[in-house]
């Protein structure tokens, strides 16, 4: 018993010993804590910011897009609707008209690699009203390409000359949307 005020002091510097190196490894496991939870603040805050961004970009896109939707809907006047290329064929049956001319036409199709729309249009008539028909054909407001272009005279009178005909044969593709 004569022992017990030492003992108690040897304790007490055992365990001072052992809490002070616990206490340091707890404080380090805190800090290695609390700076992953900063990294972890720091990315959110990030993509937070980059969102925000994003999101003026698509303010200032629409906002862009109100204002032009004019110019917007004569750029799209340039280009034949996928499904439906009814207006472009219009178009072409009216310029038929204008000039006077007989018109076929055999809307070929769209390949699936292509944005182009094949039509394929036979005009007759006098020649004067078929190279009519063609000047009008590239004032149209629709992005097209010739790819295939031949002119033949076709039967008439060799007597008259103002009954000969002309017939135009036209390959086109046509833009689609």
């Amino acid at each position: 018993m004569r022992n017990t005020p030492r003992q108690k002091s040897i304790i007490a510097i055992v365990i001072s010993f052992l809490l002070i190196p616990a206490s340091i490894a707890a404080t380090w496991f805190l800090y290695r804590e609390m700076q992953a939870i900063k990294t972890e603040i720091q990315t959110i805050r990030g993509g937070i910011a980059s969102l925000e961004a994003e999101n003026g970009a698509i303010r200032d896109f629409q906002a862009v897009r109100s204002r032009r939707a004019d110019d917007i809907g004569r750029i799209n006047k340039f280009f034949i609707e996928k499904d439906r290329p009814l207006a472009f064929i219009e178009t072409i049956e009216s310029l038929g008209r204008i000039t006077q001319t007989a018109l076929a036409i055999d809307a070929g199709g769209m390949s699936k690699e292509s944005d182009y729309f094949t039509f394929r249009f036979a005009i007759d008539g006098d020649r004067e009203n078929t190279f009519k028909f063609l000047s009008l054909l590239e004032q149209i407001p629709y992005n097209i390409l010739i790819s295939s272009f031949t002119v033949s005279p076709t039967e008439g009178d060799p007597q008259n000359p103002e009954a000969r005909r002309t017939r135009l044969s036209l390959t086109i593709k046509a833009r689609t949307r």
